[in-house]
């Protein structure tokens, strides 16, 4: 979406009218300040040299971002604001009088009225800034990114490129955003020369001192500069003397600076400085940085302009860590409440996990508890909760996501004074549904000694005082006797019961509840056989599904919307029917489901995946990256789509589909070279963890992770074909945000 600046050519020049006309500066007192002019008093000499002091490196920072000429940008600011004296420049930071028409429109920035202003002009809101530098940036990207006002910069890059004098192309600039609709009047143009030509006192008269021409070209102006940290590689454990290396392309630069923090801190700690290619330092890391995890972080700088900025999180492990049980002794013989203590040693941790399984097997360790404080002790309750006999116990020291060290010991569980005996269902379970043949396994034993030797299986109806009935006796283990109930049970609600024998005597026994049901229960089979899971789909689409069962199909339902909308239904084959997307359907994912229904009333459904992409309608990937000159391919476990929720202009964008976690979304594109790679980019989701990346010929070369505002990317593409790829990438866990990434303006130039 485009912002405008104001609501009409006319209107919009109303708020510097009165500096137009060379009240700014004058110091003259007035008994009314006027809606538009600066503070009465205001700017004396010495405001005016600080208020170009303090925008200086603000507009040069805008100059080396986006193209935009310094000069001109600080020169329109004195003009248009006062030098930061008018209403809107002291409360709002407005320095260009531009209007507020939306929050997304003004990128989420709220809106200042001018009371005052007059009721002929009715759009009274103007952008609130939190700051000067925040508007002078915001300006200088508008006035080089606005379809209007682009090629207009972009001449202006070339001019400095070529050779051109710096006077006659930023003035040829400043022509040219008059000419392009930035301000109505001629004079406009005469007005900023004049600041350009001396500031403190704006004249046709060029000034050697008071010039503001000097603060432009910005050294390294648009060029794509970046910095890559080779070594350490991303995660890698490190540890003694770490060879800390960075290499920089894309322009000019003149040092590197390499920093590093702890994982979570919000302090940098500055490690070195080096001005010689190849960029590079030792980190000494033993014995002055504790283990754990840590961000590296390198600096590409040209004088004083920050150029690129590169990151990497590695893992320091300098000691050989170990754990140990100091609590209980190997072998020792345990019961009731036992205190499981353990002792670190080599390593700072986060805490300790104590687990614990049978001994002798390969069961899934069981979690008792965890300790973060040393020393580290949990109690585990064993009685009555843990059967007597040998067990491992394990204590694992962790930081962050990673194992440091794991001690092991096993100890004997002994809290039985007396025999037990126990018999229970394994199948069924209680409140199961059952038909036909019934495979019943029962577990029947005794505590400590194992000598259940028979078990009977009764049955009567459910609620009944009645005797049970004997289905069968089983005096071999494993006890798993057969109940057949077709024909002869009749469906409805059962009692089974269990009893187990210990050389005749009844030691143990367990009732359940089940339901018998031998008419037909079992849902049919289905499966949506078109479209694909996956696929794009476009037009008229032909939705085809495969039922079958065992007695016959009464009819299949066809919907979209995950099922919430019914498309269709047939009650005879062929199983298919024509769904029309175009213009029906808003291009984006939708959930085809396809509902089968057998002569007894039981269901089942199967699902698919597609992704609705019609060139007349809806928002294609061309329309939302704005550009309709590449061709776009999308792949990963969920397909990127267009979006009109977010964007950064045009009002639609480009976003990463809604992966699940290890799962990828990926949006590639062929680009030919030489030329430039420029694009927005903006991502929601959770910090350090999902990412999104761009790689280009196979080689990450920038990602950005956590919740962001929309940031601009220039990469310098060497004569050929290159591979393009940009891809929301998740993590194993975790999520944060929208939990998606987005790209718009892309172009090649």
């Amino acid at each position: 979406m485009s912002l405008q600046r104001m609501a009409s050519p006319v209107s919009r020049w109303v708020l510097g009218w009165a500096l137009l006309m060379g009240l700014a500066g004058s110091g003259t007192a007035r008994a009314q300040w006027d809606c538009y002019s600066p503070q009465p008093g205001h700017p004396t000499l010495a405001e005016k040299t600080a208020f170009i002091d303090e925008l200086k490196t603000y507009a040069q920072e805008a100059e080396a971002s986006w193209g935009t000429p310094a000069a001109a940008l600080l020169a329109m600011a004195a003009n248009e604001s006062g030098y930061g004296f008018t209403r809107i420049g002291l409360y709002a930071n407005n320095l260009y009088g531009w209007k507020w028409t939306s929050s997304e429109a003004a990128g989420g920035r709220p809106s200042y009225v001018l009371a005052c202003q007059p009721s002929w002009d009715p759009n009274n809101k103007y952008v609130s800034f939190s700051s000067r530098r925040e508007a002078v940036l915001f300006i200088g990207m508008k006035l080089a990114t606005l379809a209007r006002y682009k090629p207009v910069t972009e001449r202006y890059v070339s001019d400095i490129r070529n050779g051109v004098a710096v006077t006659t192309a930023v003035n040829r600039w400043v022509q040219g955003i008059q000419s392009a609709g930035y301000n109505p009047y001629a004079s406009y143009v005469t007005k900023t020369v004049s600041y350009l030509n001396n500031y403190l006192s704006p004249s046709s008269t060029y000034s050697a001192t008071s010039n503001l021409y000097k603060y432009s070209p910005v050294t390294g102006a648009v060029e794509d500069v970046w910095v890559s940290i080779d070594a350490p590689t991303p995660g890698a454990t490190v540890s003694g003397n770490v060879a800390f290396n960075a290499s920089v392309g894309g322009g000019a630069v003149d040092t590197v600076k390499l920093y590093s923090r702890r994982d979570g801190a919000t302090e940098w700690y500055a490690l070195a400085s080096d001005t010689t290619a190849p960029y590079g330092a030792t980190w000494a890391t033993n014995p002055w940085v504790a283990d754990g995890a840590y961000e590296l972080k390198a600096e590409a700088w040209k004088g004083t302009v920050l150029k690129a900025t590169g990151t990497v999180r590695v893992l320091v492990k300098n000691a050989a860590a170990s754990v140990s049980f100091s609590s209980p002794s190997s072998g020792a013989l345990v019961s009731g409440n036992v205190s499981l203590q353990a002792g670190v040693s080599g390593a700072t941790v986060e805490g300790v996990r104590f687990y614990s399984r049978t001994a002798g097997t390969s069961d899934a360790w069981y979690l008792l508890n965890t300790d973060t404080t040393s020393p580290y002790a949990i109690s585990w309750a064993t009685n009555p909760w843990v059967n007597d006999g040998d067990y491992e116990l394990k204590a694992e020291a962790f930081q962050g996501s990673s194992v440091v060290a794991t001690g092991l010991t096993s100890v004997t569980v002994k809290n039985a004074t007396a025999q037990t005996y126990w018999v229970d269902f394994t199948s069924p379970r209680n409140e199961a549904q059952v038909a036909g043949s019934v495979g019943v396994q029962l577990s029947a034993g005794g505590h400590p000694l194992n000598d259940a030797d028979t078990v009977k299986l009764y049955s009567r109806a459910a609620g009944s005082t009645g005797s049970w009935y004997l289905i069968t006796t089983d005096s071999s283990a494993p006890f798993e006797p057969t109940w057949a109930t077709n024909p002869w049970v009749a469906d409805g609600s059962y009692e089974l019961k269990a009893e187990a024998y210990r050389a005749g005597s009844l030691v143990a026994s367990k009732v359940i509840t089940v339901a018998v049901q031998n008419v037909d229960t079992t849902p049919p089979s289905v499966s949506l056989t078109a479209p694909a899971d996956g696929s794009i789909a476009q037009g008229n689409v032909t939705l085809s599904a495969s039922p079958s069962d065992a007695s016959s199909i009464s009819r299949v339902e066809f919907y979209s919307d995950s099922g919430n909308y019914l498309l269709a239904t047939r009650t005879s084959a062929p199983w298919s029917i024509s769904w029309a997307t175009d213009p029906w359907v808003k291009n984006g994912y939708q959930t085809l489901v396809a509902r089968a229904w057998d002569t007894a009333g039981n269901a089942s459904e199967s699902r698919v995946t597609v992704t609705v992409d019609n060139p007349g309608s809806g928002i294609t990937l061309n329309n939302g990256l704005d550009n309709t000159s590449l061709s776009f391919r999308v792949g990963g476990s969920a397909y990127w789509y267009g979006d009109d929720k977010y964007y950064y202009t045009g009002n639609d964008s480009a976003r990463s589909g809604q992966v699940g976690h290890g799962q990828t979304s990926t949006l590639e594109f062929t680009a030919e070279g030489p030329r430039t790679l420029r694009f927005m980019w903006r991502v929601s989701s959770e910090q350090y963890a999902d990412y999104l990346e761009l790689w280009i010929d196979g080689v990450k070369k920038n990602s950005i992770s956590g919740e962001t505002v929309w940031a601009a990317q220039s990469w310098w593409l060497a004569a050929g074909s290159h591979s393009v790829q940009l891809i929301y990438r998740k993590s194993g866990s975790g999520s944060a945000g929208t939990d998606a990434g987005w790209v718009d303006f892309l172009r090649l130039e």
